[in-house]
């Protein structure tokens, strides 16, 4: 499965979270991801990974170029796979294992 990055995602899916919120308990939530000793998030229904930037403002590029520095596989995330997230109960409201203080996101 690919492995995603999570820093800053479209403001479109901010809203979209804003608005509609997963219907998931956090207990599931607790469940679903795990974080390993690296930061590396792991949703274990779909097998994905994730990775949340450091806690900075960075514009779209510099998010673009931390994702390059990871090396790897790693990309930026499709609006279908953000979706998921949701689906699986992380919105703006509940970020689980996602959180960061930072309220920049592209």
């Amino acid at each position: 499965m690919p492995r995603l990055n999570l820093q800053f995602f479209t403001v479109i899916l901010a809203a979209f979270l804003v608005c509609c919120g997963g219907s998931t308990s956090r207990m599931e939530v607790s469940r679903r991801f795990v974080t390993d000793q690296n930061g590396v998030i792991q949703d274990l229904v779909t097998g994905m990974e994730w990775k949340v930037a450091p806690d900075s403002r960075l514009s779209l590029e510099e998010a673009c170029d931390w994702v390059l520095e990871l090396g790897g596989d790693w990309r930026m995330p499709t609006y279908s796979e953000l979706s998921e997230l949701w689906m699986a109960g992380i919105n703006m409201n509940y970020w689980g294992p996602f959180f960061t203080s930072n309220n920049h996101i592209w």
